[in-house]
């Protein structure tokens, strides 16, 4: 829905925006000596792992399990970032793990993972499923094409157990509201889900079918729940027709928090449409106003960034699913629908796990003006470091100066830029305010960066080095420990 409205001339000049900051990462920054040693030792960029802190992430959505006695398992969906530290802590919890790929499941089992633990995702080749066959993973089919090759496959094997599958649905329908009309490139559609039950029917012999799933991405809670009554509608339907599905999944998908304040973030978007009106000074770069846009003096449009603070994030966003009302059901909750059934939940939270456990820090290499007169700050880092096109974060980053005794008041606004020798190189599109104004030697921290930010599009682009990632974690001392991340352990000895 697109938004419009007139604004007055007063608004403030300026559009800050802090980021939240978990109390040990700030902690971290608050010894920069160590953060400095850190990247003179490992260079620019640098990613900095806190794999403690995915602990509060689990439990997290473990509560809104307790909370609404739900059963099943919590598949951590391990793609949107590659740091081995995670992985590696999150195998001593009771959770699972999702992988997309044959390399990823390869990664999650030397981190730890039973093949029981794991479920495996993504557009999946001969040899992807050959190795799910074998270990015994479960296989998360996304085509009647994957369902046609696991079976002939599981023949050809000559396995005596059957092919643990779920099937990934899309498509969702509903009387009493409309779905967005984009395409999408997931799943089978509930269309044809009837004519794959009876598939399954004939091939029971070889499928032990685990139930429906699907993924939704950035749908609102209306929307989830029509998907959850199409599923459990077709998950009837295939205990009709003699199959035994477990449970239902209903993906991922969950909201985390970036920046520290609502008032602010509020604040910060009338800023952005005074700057798009032309009452204030531009805020975005090149003035592309980030979703908004003036049409005859009047501010149209919508951010195209993610909600920074979004009401509900993590497992207390599953908790809202999860009380959801059904219309299709006599209006009972979808809790009780799920677990009155005698059905198992799973969920496959990404970017919800990931919450506040990496940093991403460059080293500041020049400042310039550009061609308007915009000050630039130039980072030994380029944009694939920092990149994510359904993210894009506007928080400020936090200086962290080589001289920490440095305290010289700024009252400009800044870009980042970054070291591809391309005009496009720009790491953060939003005008920034740093309270000093960083000078060459000094460190840019990009906050809470671990998820789809850090190396999900990650490049070696103009033959610019990958940056290396170190895991860190407080001692009992009052200070900290930390390795470089394949090298974490996620218990003492």
């Amino acid at each position: 829905m697109q938004a419009a409205l007139k604004l007055n001339q007063e608004t403030e000049v300026r559009a800050r925006l802090q980021p939240r900051i978990h109390p040990v990462i700030q902690e971290f920054l608050s010894q920069p000596h160590l953060l400095h040693s850190l990247c003179d030792g490992f260079g620019s960029p640098l990613n900095v792992m806190f794999p403690e802190n995915i602990d509060d992430n689990i439990q997290s959505f473990e509560a809104a399990y307790k909370k609404n006695h739900m059963r099943g398992r919590i598949y951590f969906t391990s793609k949107p970032c590659k740091s081995r530290s995670l992985v590696r802590r999150a195998s001593v919890s009771s959770i699972g793990i999702d992988v997309s790929s044959p390399e990823s499941l390869k990664h999650v089992m030397s981190c730890g993972f039973n093949p029981s633990r794991i479920e495996a995702t993504g557009p999946k080749n001969p040899d992807y499923i050959l190795s799910c066959l074998q270990l015994d993973v479960l296989l998360n089919a996304d085509s009647m094409h994957e369902l046609l090759l696991i079976q002939a496959l599981h023949q050809k094997l000559g396995l005596s157990r059957k092919a643990r599958v779920m099937v990934r649905i899309s498509g969702f329908e509903s009387e009493r509201m409309r779905f967005t009309p984009q395409d999408g490139t997931f799943g089978i559609h509930t269309r044809d889900v009837p004519a794959v039950i009876d598939w399954l029917v004939q091939h029971k012999d070889a499928i032990d079918f685990h139930g429906f799933a699907f993924y939704l991405s950035g749908a609102g809670v209306e929307q989830r729940t029509v998907a959850i009554e199409n599923q459990l509608q077709l998950t009837f339907l295939a205990t009709k027709k003699g199959l035994k599905p477990r449970g239902v999944d209903i993906g991922g998908g969950f909201s985390v928090q970036y920046a520290a304040d609502i008032a602010a973030w509020n604040d910060y978007l009338e800023t952005l449409k005074a700057s798009v009106a032309g009452t204030i000074e531009s805020q975005t770069w090149n003035n592309s106003g980030l979703g908004y846009r003036n049409i005859n003096g009047v501010v149209a449009g919508a951010p195209q960034v993610v909600n920074h603070v979004p009401p509900q994030t993590k497992g207390d966003e599953l908790d809202l699913w999860l009380n959801q009302r059904s219309a299709s059901f006599g209006n009972a909750r979808i809790a009780d629908l799920i677990r009155d059934s005698l059905l198992e939940l799973y969920i496959e939270p990404g970017r919800g796990m990931l919450d506040q456990c990496g940093i991403t820090v460059g080293r500041v290499a020049f400042t310039k003006e550009s061609t308007w007169g915009e000050l630039l700050i130039g980072l030994e880092m380029n944009r694939s470091n920092n990149h994510a096109q359904n993210l894009k974060q506007l928080c400020e980053p936090v200086i962290i100066p080589r001289d920490p005794a440095r305290n010289t008041p700024n009252d400009r606004g800044v870009y980042y830029v970054g070291n591809l020798c391309v005009s496009y190189d720009i790491l953060q599109y939003n005008k920034t305010y740093p309270d000093i104004l960083p000078e060459r030697g000094d460190l840019v921290m990009f906050n809470n960066t671990a998820a789809y930010m850090m190396d999900f599009v990650e490049s070696e682009t103009l033959m610019q080095p990958l940056a290396q990632k170190v895991a860190v974690w407080p001692d009992q001392r009052g200070g900290f420990r930390w390795a470089q991340d394949d090298k974490y352990l996620p218990v003492e000895v």
